[in-house]
């Protein structure tokens, strides 16, 4: 078991190290951390988050800051200089000493109105 923990340590080390690290968040709230290479593409991330959440339709990423919402296109342009450029929507979720994480949100049309018939 110490081998296991040491071997998992190590993993995590290296996907720190290597990776951003996101918090993806659907519409209803439910969300899960998605790790993408720094040096991946935003097209990468994409296909991350729709293989992560099996889904098969097109999804609009987006990230927020207080008063505005900035759409994460679906594009060759690299991940690392996505985030730079965009530092006002890119501020860790967790309080230091935390892992870095980022909030992504999308909406795949499952929330409902609570009065809604069909729910």
């Amino acid at each position: 078991m110490d081998q296991y923990t040491a071997k998992l340590a190590e993993y995590t080390n290296i996907v720190v190290n290597s990776k951003y690290i996101f918090e993806v968040t659907k519409c209803c709230g439910y969300s899960e951390f998605v790790a993408e290479f720094k040096s991946a593409t935003l097209q990468d991330l994409h296909k991350s988050v729709h293989a992560q959440f099996f889904h098969n339709n097109y999804l609009e990423l987006y990230v927020t800051n207080i008063n505005e919402k900035l759409i994460i296109p679906n594009d060759d342009t690299l991940l690392n200089t996505f985030i730079n450029n965009n530092r006002d929507f890119f501020r860790p979720l967790y309080p230091i000493p935390a892992t870095v994480v980022y909030k992504i949100c999308f909406n795949d049309s499952c929330c409902h109105n609570i009065n809604d018939e069909n729910v």
